[in-house]
């Protein structure tokens, strides 16, 4: 009857909560999150696109490791937007980059 009991009490105490096991896999250091880009370059994992906190520049990161893929030093986080679209009908993602000049006058 103890060991009824004991068994008992021991599925219905709650579990765990399955955050205790988080472990972080990678660091950006020198650069902010902007977006999700997708899986564009057709390997397991998606893509991540990040800003340069010293000139603004974006880089698509693998998602996986945190290694910069691909870096767009010509595209800032304030001026463009970066979208993932299969544009071809192949099953792909293409990337494509919008960029946006502002014009300020007096």
């Amino acid at each position: 009857m103890f060991l009824s009991l004991l068994f008992v009490g021991r599925l219905l105490s709650p579990a765990p909560a399955a955050a205790s096991g988080f472990a972080q896999l990678w660091a950006l250091t020198g650069w902010d999150f902007v977006q999700d880009v997708g899986n564009t370059d057709g390997d397991a994992q998606r893509e991540l696109l990040f800003a340069s906190k010293v000139d603004g520049h974006v880089a698509l990161v693998d998602g996986l490791t945190g290694a910069i893929a691909m870096e767009f030093p010509e595209f800032k986080n304030d001026n463009s937007t970066l979208t993932a679209t299969d544009v071809d009908g192949d099953g792909r993602l293409e990337r494509a980059v919008e960029s946006r000049t502002v014009l300020v006058t007096r």
